[in-house]
Order: structure tokens, then sequence, then C-alpha cells
């Protein structure tokens, strides 16, 4: 599968210049969640070609000490995330799940990379960027209720073909210009503001892939919770 363009979301936000600006009621939970979950624990419990990882997770007391610390920073990045409370805690039992086997020695630091790696590469993170972009953007904007519904339902058919393989996710980086900037190694942010036209052309682009992959235009629910745990199963070999 081919590496996840939005798992690079970086900080800080880059404001925009528009005519009709929707200023956001809150920053942005998938910036921190995606941050959280994917770089920060890859850095922290994953770096393990260097003497200092080696000895720290060769030592108990530093292990541990590391693991906490990381599922803290994952866990305060999921409850700040535009998740429902019952995708939170899904999300939650999967990374105590994994926190808890790697600090019984369960899996190795190696398997936790494959973990890590799986994740990055699964179109996860998309996920939740897009339910991000909607509660960010698209539900406190002046577009219609009809335009509101129209953008959720595309969406939710973008995120179908994606996890069906039947949109490549470098189809959409036309659209994901319209609410997000490319930083530095070609990492995506989210943008400070977004006009309603931008909503309305960022919509449009997706509905063109979707038309074009011939995705039905129907309601498609992700349950995300259970993508991590079989995002889990497949790096560990389970299921």
């Amino acid at each position: 599968m081919s590496t996840d363009p939005f798992a690079n979301v970086a900080k800080p936000p880059v404001e925009t210049v528009s005519a009709e600006v929707v200023e956001p009621p809150r920053r942005s939970g998938a910036k921190t969640c995606l941050i959280g979950c994917l770089i920060l624990f890859l850095i922290a419990l994953c770096v393990c070609g260097g003497i200092a990882w080696y000895v720290y997770a060769n030592l108990g007391h530093f292990k541990n000490m590391m693991s906490d610390a990381a599922r803290q920073a994952i866990v305060s990045g999921i409850q700040e995330s535009d998740l429902s409370e019952e995708e939170k805690q899904a999300v939650i039992s999967q990374v105590d799940r994994v926190v808890d086997q790697y600090k019984s020695g369960e899996i190795t630091t190696q398997e936790l990379g494959k973990v890590m790696e799986e994740l990055a590469q699964s179109p996860l993170m998309g996920v939740i960027l897009i339910y991000s972009i909607e509660a960010k953007y698209i539900q406190p904007s002046g577009l219609s209720a009809e335009e509101k519904d129209q953008a959720r339902r595309t969406m939710q058919r973008v995120l179908r073909g994606v996890l069906e393989e039947k949109i490549r996710q470098e189809e959409l980086e036309t659209a994901l210009d319209y609410v997000t900037v490319k930083g530095a190694n070609d990492t995506r942010e989210l943008k400070n503001s977004v006009s309603d036209d931008e909503l309305r052309a960022f919509v449009a682009e997706l509905k063109e892939r979707a038309d074009s992959a011939e995705i039905p235009d129907e309601p498609f629910e992700v349950k995300i919770g259970e993508e991590f745990r079989q995002a889990i199963d497949r790096a560990l070999g389970e299921g």
C-alpha cells in the first residue's frame, strides 16, 4: 500500500487571507492526534538503531517510563480529537493493548516498529483528518444545510473509496490544497481559516474523485477503533 500523504500533518497552522473567512472555534484535533499517535510514539519507542535506545530498551525501568510517557501523549491527542467518545475509547484500548504487550515483553521493539509502520501507511490518519475537516471547517461554515449534508456524504464516499482501495490517496492532493498547505519536506498542515468558496471547491474535487471511482452515493460509516485493531493485527501477524 502506498504511503499515506496525510500522515505528516505539521505545526504551526498557516493563515490565509480570504473574502469570507470561517474562524474555527477550536484547534484541529487531527493535527494533535496525528503527531501524538505517530510521530511522537514512533520517535519515543521505535528508534531502535542507536546505542541509547538499545540501553533503554533493555532496562525495564526506562522501558516502562518511556512507554508510559508515550502512551500519555497519545491518549491526550486522542482525547483532543474530533472523534466520538465511543471511538476515542476504542482507539485508546488498542493503544493500551500495544503498550501493555510491549512492556510485558510479548512484543519486541522490532514488532512495535512494524505496528507504527502499518499505522503510518494505512488510510487511518487520512480518515481522522477528514473527520477533523468536517468538524473544523464544514460544520461552522456559511454553507447551507443542504451543502453541508452533501459535503458529509461526499467525504463518506471518498473514505469508502480509499479504504476499499478504489481511490489512491495521491488523487486527493488537489482537493487537499484547498484546506491545507504544504510545508517542509512536503508535509501538510491545516489552514488556520478556510473560506466557503474554498470549501465548495474542496467538496467538488472530492465528488469528482468519488464519481470517477464509481463509489455508491450512500451513507458509509468508518469504525476507526476497529480499523486500528485490524492494522495492529496485520502488523503482528494476528487474525
